[in-house]
């Protein structure tokens, strides 16, 4: 539970193990970031898809920021100040939960922390509210993806998809029990389809 007594200094969203979970985790810090009138530290430098930078750089504040990589929205998200710079980021917290090749512990899902004003930490509950959708739509569609990013989605597009084509996605998870066999069932119903 939050202390009254003390002052809160931001809010940090910090890397998950995927993507969208990423997003979820920044929803709900953003909404605290609203509710506590504080900046927003968005922090995904412990993000499982930049495990082949963290190997190469030769310090914990080296690491780049996810983040900063996928989206070009910098200060401000919505009506929150954001801080996405490795480098601040680092000078804020720098005794931080990084990476395991530094040996230091990093956890496996998203968190959100509180920072107070004395250094103090809090971590919080993600809120999967579904009455506040339409409002984390509107966040998720106010991140700007990255040119680079843009080009190589349109290039993928140009190369690989015909005018027309209807795709289907169908998740069967991250390895979870039983995925390989659900592979092989819908590839024989597909097969036998043809």
């Amino acid at each position: 539970m939050l202390e009254k007594s003390k002052q809160i200094k931001f809010v940090i969203s910090h890397a998950d193990t995927g993507i969208g979970d990423n997003l979820i985790t920044l929803c709900a810090a953003y909404d605290y970031a609203v509710q506590y009138n504080v900046p927003l530290i968005i922090d995904w430098r412990n993000s499982r898809w930049l495990s082949h930078i963290r190997e190469s750089v030769a310090s914990p504040k080296d690491i780049p920021n996810l983040f900063e990589i996928l989206f070009d929205n910098r200060h401000i998200l919505g009506n929150v100040k954001i801080i996405t710079d490795p480098k601040q980021i680092y000078e804020i917290i720098p005794n931080e939960e990084l990476v395991d090749i530094f040996n230091v512990p990093c956890p496996l899902t998203g968190e959100i922390k509180i920072l107070y004003t004395d250094d103090q930490e809090e971590v919080l509950p993600r809120n999967y509210d579904l009455e506040i959708k339409q409002e984390r739509m509107m966040l998720i569609r106010s991140l700007k993806l990255s040119q680079a990013y843009v080009l190589k989605i349109d290039t993928f597009l140009f190369n690989y998809f015909l005018k027309d084509m209807v795709a289907i996605h169908i998740r069967l998870g991250n390895g979870e029990f039983g995925t390989v066999d659900e592979t092989h069932m819908l590839m024989a119903a597909a097969e036998a389809k043809k």
